[in-house]
């Protein structure tokens, strides 16, 4: 898809953490707006000299009412992130895009393994959306690692997927537990060996922080998973 310059309205935003900003926004131009599930808008950021864009993935479904959301964190002295938390409802916002090739495999396959990490699960909250928006009858699985309960975002959304679709379990597993927390313990590295379940037939979704992305690849290749069964963003957020 080629990229175009997109003007939206900032109608509002919400904080499920104090870190973490959920951004509302209507397409004002171009019209309709089109985007494949997992990819990214850049946002400008205007400065005194030559502005200059940063990726943010579109963490909502295609709809017809033009609208989507960016889900990011606050960044302690990142210029992208401090401009956006400081536009308020009703600013316009400048983008290029969407970009990328994160995207929802065209393979036939029935299982897919979706994992991310904090504010990676934007892409991958776009792409499951899509998918049981669209009727998806096979198996997915997203293991969702966060520091503390807290931290878990679009919990309430997971579990109601859960609640509907037989096919969809949502593992959240925590590195900072407290003694309440009776689910998964750990990173999303510790928990894929027990989930992983190969064949032709799966494709796995990675968003999150480098490393642990780096770091699934090479434990997913020696399992024998192919290459073109393992899909991850590839851009950095600052």
């Amino acid at each position: 898809m080629n990229e175009t310059n997109i003007t939206g309205l900032l109608e509002s935003f919400e904080d499920p953490t104090p870190q973490v900003r959920r951004l509302f926004i209507r397409v004002e131009k171009p019209l309709p707006f089109r985007f494949r599930p997992g990819q990214y808008v850049s946002v400008r950021i205007p400065g005194s000299g030559m502005p200059i864009f940063r990726p943010y993935s579109i963490a909502s479904a295609p709809n017809p009412e033009e609208r989507f959301e960016l889900c990011f964190k606050h960044l302690e002295g990142g210029i992208a992130s401090q401009y956006l938390y400081s536009r308020t409802a009703g600013q316009i916002l400048e983008m290029n895009g969407p970009s990328g090739d994160f995207a929802l495999s065209d393979r036939d396959a029935s299982r897919a393994l979706f994992i991310a990490t904090g504010t990676g699960i934007s892409p991958i909250r776009s792409m499951l959306q899509y998918l049981f928006q669209g009727g998806f009858g096979g198996s997915a699985r997203l293991l969702f690692g966060v520091r503390q309960e807290s931290d878990i975002l679009y919990r309430g959304e997971f579990e109601r997927l859960q609640r509907k679709h037989a096919g969809f379990r949502f593992l959240p597993t925590l590195s900072r537990p407290d003694a309440a927390w009776k689910g998964l313990a750990g990173h999303v590295q510790d928990h894929l060996p027990a989930l992983l379940q190969t064949g032709p037939d799966l494709e796995i979704y990675i968003c999150g922080h480098q490393s642990m992305v780096r770091e699934l690849h090479v434990l997913l290749s020696r399992h024998g998973l192919h290459e073109e069964q393992i899909h991850h963003e590839k851009y950095i957020v600052a």
